[in-house]
């Protein structure tokens, strides 16, 4: 008897069904089973219906208000699960119990299994559908609520997809002039994600969305139907085929709707901003699926983004409002107010400001709706310059050329000159400088930075400026365009980097880490790339005041990979070398010069201004009195103390995975830190992660000396060859395997082989001279090219006991990446150390022992060291031709070094036969 029951439950309004289905009043049940059976009255009867109101309501009218005044009263749940809309009216009437979520779980399937159908007309229909998906959507967020929970419940993915399902075909039918409801969007909007791989939508949807933003005008709706579109792309990409053109449609007409609501900021309302944002960050997403289509119209889309960018900027002056004066904020960190400007506050009633009121902006209500104004507009401009970001990136030719239309969007509406000189920035630049909020400024320097990496600046044929210039003409040609956009950038991020904010300090290296690698230095002036290396010097500084490598600050780690980045530009080797090896002059005041021996304090190296530690550029220093060090000097100092603070340092507790492989890759971490040099420097690599174990500051501080070692001038001073010589025996017996291993490279680069060259031939072109080594006699003032305290090369008997100490280590060392790195430093170690004529050495037992260590390399278990040592005694053949002929009995050296290479013609290593055969023809050549 209760299937009639059952089929009046679908039929009644719902506060019947509510009575009814919880079984309270026998009066209610028997009155429904007559309803159904055919008495008059009933749905199913024939009847008129006049007489509904035989129905007990009085009894209804008393169940509910006893249910809501206690709902204790309320019987116990029992057989079914509740309809929807029961449960719905529970939770209203403060019913919600434990387990709600599975009750309403269980109460979304069975609507969703339940599709509403009307009698009438396909209005009524879509009616009906409309009104069932808003009930799903309403149900979500009374169990957030109910669930205690701002944020929107995730959903089991069957329920998403029949969410999904229910509002897909809502949108599939929707006429072309009709708009859905919001609760339509925002349901497929939540349940698309949710739905995961099951996820699966019709293309006409997609078109649906489409024609839906080309229509609209309203920035709601839009932003809705585009988060919808994105989401779209995101999970069921296979849905935009056949739609990419209207998106593309959809997508120029949401940025126009867009600029329209928030243009001069007359709408603009912390909804309409809430709004705007939603959508700018919808639209990265979609870039992906759009790209071919959008490029043509990439100029007039950012232009219809730019608006967003700046809304609620207070360093923008509208032309109506210019004369007015920006309000400074003095209560907060930052330099301008959120709401400095009058003219940034909205029209509305959210955020209109009363003249001569500043205690009026104190209220309570008042100060709630300014703070969530400038958060709002804060979150806009951050999330457009996101956007902009990703265009300059996607489309670098359709901006090339136009630089003025996309730096200078809004050009005489900045508020105030933002350079030192007097010079105003374009406002792209003028905001990564003056927005008061960090989050705005580094989205600022990172679509600066995408803009400038454009393939055409790299490759810019010809010199961008010619002499030294002269005042500007009424022409700006692109070069001198592409010139000044270079060296402002460059101004801004010094000034970043003077700044005692950490998140300006922060983004202003990774901005300059950026710049030096796609900047084209050779086609400006000489002079940026020295003083970009100035400006981040004083952030290396601070490392010579650790006590613990893991105490190393974020700056100092992103500054080390920054240097890396400038000493990876092979194309201005010259320029690299006078700024790093010459000395930049006398200190100014209020910053010692840090001195060999003792450690600079803190306060100076951490807290100091870049301008304060060099005002002067190094090329307008005086080098006849170097009271402070060269920058190589210091970064020599760095790097010693980080080599000691290294080897007292306790090993990571868990194994750290090598970098690179036995395979031929080479040292890996050098060539690692290479690649980290030239990428973004994001992620420095500092902490326990090194390779070999190290940390991996001290791998990277490593790989900046190695570079730094192959850029090293004709002549040094004596004083940096001692520093130099300090650092390489700090390294070659570390208990680390890879900073041995970059202790041999750093060896390799400062003193290179020359393969076909003599020896001899080389000591008689440059004169030996001893340094300040450590070696056993003390070293005499040298003088090379007129310079007083200047030679090429250590004294040769430093080199022959370092290359001892490396020979020594070779039979112990388990790494096969120190013993490939062993064999490239030998030759060039040997052969430095026969040039002279001390008599301290014995050069034919030297060759004898470093003729054994490579004989021991070419029997080598791994190829990588076979090959190596192949190679070198290659490079050697000068050496073993030039050597004196052997006592009698004897075998020439010569003749032995092709006798280890003719057995390693059938080495199973194809890298290693490939080099003995390259030593074999070195050795001819020679002879």
């Amino acid at each position: 008897e209760d299937v009639p029951v059952a089929i009046a439950f679908c039929c009644c309004t719902p506060r019947l069904k509510l009575f009814a289905v919880r079984g309270g009043c026998e009066q209610c049940l028997a009155w429904v089973r007559r309803m159904v059976v055919g008495g008059s009255g009933g749905p199913f009867s024939g009847g008129s219906g006049s007489d509904i109101g035989a129905f007990p309501h009085s009894a209804l009218r008393r169940r509910q208000g006893s249910g809501a005044a206690g709902g204790a009263s309320r019987p116990a749940r029992s057989g079914p699960t509740p309809g929807l809309a029961e449960l719905l009216e529970a939770w209203q009437a403060g019913g919600a119990e434990e387990r709600c979520l599975d009750e309403l779980w269980l109460a979304l399937r069975g609507a969703l299994q339940a599709r509403p159908t009307a009698a009438g007309s396909k209005e009524e229909d879509q009616d009906a559908q409309v009104a069932h998906v808003q009930q799903l959507w309403e149900a979500v967020q009374a169990g957030a609520r109910a669930n205690g929970t701002r944020e929107i419940l995730p959903l089991p993915q069957d329920v998403a997809v029949g969410m999904l399902g229910a509002c897909g075909r809502l949108l599939e039918g929707l006429a072309p002039n009709d708009e859905p409801k919001h609760a339509v969007l925002r349901l497929f909007l939540h349940a698309l994600p949710d739905a995961g791989d099951k996820a699966s939508l019709s293309p006409t949807v997609s078109l649906r969305l489409g024609v839906l933003l080309r229509r609209t005008t309203s920035l709601r709706t839009s932003s809705l139907a585009l988060q919808s579109l994105a989401g779209v792309a995101e999970q069921c990409p296979s849905s935009m085929q056949g739609a990419v053109g209207e998106a593309v449609e959809g997508l120029l007409a949401a940025a126009h709707c867009l600029n329209t609501n928030l243009v001069h900021d007359q709408c603009a309302t912390v909804g309409n901003l809430r709004d705007a944002s939603a959508l700018l960050q919808a639209i990265v997403p979609l870039l992906a699926e759009a790209k071919a289509h959008l490029e043509p119209s990439a100029l007039p889309f950012i232009a219809s983004l730019q608006p967003a960018a700046v809304v609620g900027a207070p360093y923008v002056v509208r032309n109506k409002i210019r004369d007015q004066p920006v309000e400074k904020n003095t209560s907060s960190g930052t330099e301008f107010s959120e709401w400095g400007a009058s003219d940034s506050a909205p029209e509305g009633p959210q955020g209109r400001r009363k003249s001569g009121s500043a205690a009026s902006s104190c209220s309570g209500a008042k100060d709630d709706q300014v703070s969530a104004y400038a958060n709002q507009a804060q979150q806009c401009r951050a999330s457009a310059l996101r956007v902009f970001k990703e265009l300059f990136r996607m489309f670098p030719k359709a901006f090339f050329g136009r630089w003025p239309l996309v730096l200078d969007f809004q050009s005489g509406e900045t508020a105030r000159a933002t350079l030192a000189s007097g010079v105003s920035l374009p406002l792209l630049l003028a905001i990564c400088q003056q927005d008061p909020s960090p989050r705005v400024r580094t989205a600022g320097l990172a679509a600066l930075v995408a803009l400038l990496e454009a393939p055409n600046v790299k490759s810019w044929p010809v010199p961008l400026e010619r002499g030294a210039g002269g005042a500007p003409g009424s022409f700006t040609s692109l070069a001198d365009q592409v010139a000044m956009t270079l060296r402002q950038s460059h101004a801004l991020v010094f000034e970043l980097l003077r700044r005692t904010n950490p998140t300006d300090t922060h983004g202003g290296l990774r901005a300059i880490g950026d710049f030096l690698v796609c900047t084209p230095y050779p086609k400006l002036r000489p002079g940026l790339l020295t003083e970009a290396i100035v400006k981040v010097l004083p952030g290396i500084r601070s490392l010579t005041c650790l006590e613990a490598l893991d105490a190393a600050t974020h700056q100092a780690s992103t500054s080390v990979v920054v240097i890396g980045a400038a000493l990876k530009r092979e194309d201005c080797a010259e320029e690299l070398g006078r700024a790093l090896f010459d000395a930049i002059g006398v200190p100014p005041p209020g910053l010692r010069a840090p001195t060999f021996g003792r450690r600079a304090s803190p306060k100076a190296a951490v807290g100091t201004r870049i301008d304060e530690a060099c005002p002067q550029t190094p090329s307008s220093c005086s080098t006849s009195r170097p009271s402070q060090p060269s920058p190589a000097d210091e970064l020599l100092e760095v790097a010693l103390h980080i080599a000691r603070l290294a080897a007292t340092s306790r090993p990571p507790t868990t194994p750290v995975q090598p970098r690179g492989s036995p395979s031929g890759k080479g040292r890996s971490r050098g060539r690692e830190a290479d690649k980290e040099a030239s990428a973004p420097p994001s992620a420095p690599s500092g902490g326990a992660g090194g390779e070999g174990g190290e940390a991996g500051l001290a791998v990277d501080v490593m790989a900046v000396i190695g570079r730094m070692a192959a850029l090293r001038p004709a002549t040094l001073p004596a004083s940096t060859w001692g520093l130099f010589q300090s650092v390489i025996e700090a390294l070659v017996d570390h208990p680390g395997a890879g900073l041995r291993t970059r202790g041999r490279k750093i060896l390799e680069d400062l003193l290179p082989s020359r393969p076909g060259a003599s020896a001899d031939a080389a000591a008689d072109t440059v004169p030996a001279a001893p340094s300040a080594a450590r070696g056993p006699s003390p070293p005499s003032a040298a003088s090379v090219g007129g310079v007083e305290g200047r030679s090429d090369a250590p004294h040769p008997e430093w080199c022959a006991h370092i290359g001892r100490q490396v020979l020594k280590s070779l039979p112990d060392e388990a790494n096969h990446l120190a013993r490939v790195a062993s064999m490239g430093a030998l030759p060039g170690v040997l052969i430095f150390a026969l040039r002279g004529d001390s008599d301290a050495i014995d050069a034919e037992s030297l060759r004898a022992e470093f003729l054994g260590a490579l004989r021991s390399g070419l029997s080598d278990t791994n190829g990588g060291v076979r090959t190596a040592a192949a190679q070198a005694l290659g490079a050697l053949a000068p050496v073993w031709l030039n050597a004196p002929a052997p006592a009698a009995g004897g075998i020439a050296p010569a003749t032995a070094v092709l006798g280890l290479l003719s057995g390693v013609f059938q080495d199973a290593a194809a890298d290693a036969r490939s080099a003995a055969a390259t030593a074999a023809a070195c050795m001819a050549t020679a002879a």
